[in-house]
């Protein structure tokens, strides 16, 4: 019965202190690790750095998340936020703490960012393509890389941040109803042209921000 006795009380001490080792708490891990990006959905092929990406994994700071033709990935993250990496694009995507944006390489993504607050701090998210940084606080977006000098953005609803990559315009563009431009990087900087409702429409954008319970109040401010 002393032995016993002994034994048991080993692991009524040992037991705890296990536990207390795993918890994210005591791992050292970053703050950004408690962010959480999850992969919500997704179709065909998608990698994240490189490895098969599967529905309900996270996405860790700095993923470079590839998709093949007809295929995409939807990504979660905070409160009511979520993005679409459509087919055939290149992206790396860090969303923490303290590293807040996504980098497009090639390709296209649709968001309906609705509370960014979470993560952000009141501060921008920031979008960045080889033209143009939109910097996001709480919209509903497109944008594409058509070229790797050329990209499409449409705020199509709410306030967008945006900046030529070359920092010779810079701007609030504001809409409710999709407002689109195209930036180019020439060899003699960024030239800027109106664009029109391509790639995307009200339906598209609105099936993606139902999956987070957000209705777009088109053709208004709330």
């Amino acid at each position: 019965m002393h032995k016993m006795g002994l034994v048991l009380c080993s692991v009524l001490i040992l037991f705890p202190l296990g536990a207390a080792g795993n918890r994210e708490a005591d791992t050292g891990e970053p703050e950004d690790a408690k962010v959480s990006a999850v992969v919500s959905f997704l179709q065909g092929e998608v990698t994240i750095n490189g490895q098969t990406a599967e529905e309900g994994e996270s996405v860790p700071i700095g993923a470079r998340i590839e998709t093949g033709s007809n295929s995409f990935v939807e990504i979660t993250f905070g409160r009511q936020n979520i993005f679409r990496v459509e087919a055939e694009t290149i992206t790396t995507v860090s969303i923490g703490q303290t590293d807040r944006r996504i980098q497009i390489e090639k390709g296209s993504i649709d968001a309906v960012f609705e509370r960014l607050g979470m993560i952000t701090n009141n501060d921008q998210f920031r979008v960045e393509t080889p033209s143009v940084v939109a910097g996001i606080r709480g919209t509903v977006f497109y944008i594409k890389v058509e070229q790797p000098d050329t990209t499409y953005l449409c705020t199509c609803h709410g306030t967008v941040h945006q900046q030529a990559s070359d920092g010779t315009v810079e701007k609030d563009i504001t809409a409710y109803h999709h407002k689109a431009y195209r930036y180019i990087k020439t060899d003699t900087g960024i030239h800027i042209e109106t664009g029109s409702l391509i790639y995307h429409d009200d339906q598209s954008m609105q099936r993606l921000g139902e999956k987070i319970g957000v209705k777009i109040p088109w053709g208004r401010a709330e």
